[in-house]
C-alpha cells in the first residue's frame, strides 16, 4: 500500500510540473506587443485614463485588477535624483562638446543608473534653446543653436533608451525663462528644427 501511494505521489508532482511548464510555455509565446494589446482590449476606459495620472509626485497608479505596474520617475537631465548617485554633465556642456557618440555614451550610462535605482522613466533631456541666458533652464539645455540641440538630445535618448528607461523630452510649453512661455513665431520658426527629429530618436531607442 506504501509503494502505491508512493508512485501515486510521484505521478501527481509529475503532473503538477507538466502542467506548470507547459502553462508557461504558452504564456511566453505570446510576444511583448500581443501582451500590451491584450491588456489594453481588457482595461475600462477609466483604467487608461488613471494610467495617465499621477499618483504621488513622481509615479503613476498601477493597475491592480490587470497586474500593470505604475511608472516610477525621476529627474532628471542629468543624472537620477536619488540619494547617491553620478553628477553627468550637464546639457548644455555636452552639446559644447560637439561629440554625439559621447552623447549617446552618456545617456546609456544614465539610464543604467536610473534603473539601478528602480526608475522606469528619466525626466529628460531638457531640450529648450538658449535664447536668454538668464533663464534657469539654459544649463539644462543643449544651447542656443536648434541643429546642435536637436543631434546632442537624439543621442542622449537614444543612449537612454537602449537601456530599460524611458527618456522624456521637455519642455514643451517651450520656456525661454522660468515665467514667460514663446510665442507662435518661436514655435514654427526656431524650435521646429529641435523637435522634428525627436520621434525618430525616441523609436529608435525602443
Amino acid at each position: 500500500m506504501k509503494d502505491v501511494y508512493n508512485i501515486v505521489r510521484k505521478n501527481a508532482i509529475l503532473v503538477f510540473l507538466l502542467l506548470f511548464f507547459l502553462f508557461q510555455s504558452g504564456s511566453s509565446a505570446q510576444t511583448v506587443e500581443q501582451r500590451i494589446d491584450s491588456l489594453l482590449h481588457q482595461m475600462t476606459t477609466a483604467e487608461k485614463i488613471q494610467q495617465l495620472h499621477k499618483e504621488a509626485s513622481m509615479n503613476t497608479a498601477g493597475n491592480l485588477r490587470l497586474g500593470i505596474p505604475g511608472f516610477v520617475m525621476s529627474d532628471g537631465p542629468h543624472g537620477v535624483r536619488d540619494g547617491l548617485a553620478t553628477s553627468f554633465p550637464v546639457g548644455i556642456a555636452m552639446a559644447a562638446t560637439w561629440d554625439v557618440e559621447l552623447a549617446e555614451q552618456v545617456g546609456k550610462a544614465m539610464g543604467e543608473e536610473f534603473r539601478a535605482k528602480g526608475k522606469h522613466q528619466m525626466l529628460g533631456p531638457a531640450i529648450d534653446l538658449t535664447r536668454d541666458p538668464r533663464n534657469g533652464r539654459t544649463p539644462e539645455s543643449g544651447g542656443e543653436d536648434p541643429y546642435l540641440n536637436a543631434q546632442i538630445n537624439m543621442a542622449v535618448i537614444k543612449g537612454v533608451q537602449s537601456t530599460p528607461c524611458l527618456a522624456t523630452a521637455k519642455h514643451f510649453n517651450l520656456k525661454d525663462k522660468q515665467t514667460i512661455l514663446a510665442d507662435d513665431q518661436n514655435n514654427f520658426e526656431i524650435l521646429i528644427p529641435v523637435l522634428e527629429p525627436l520621434p525618430t530618436a525616441i523609436f529608435d531607442g525602443l
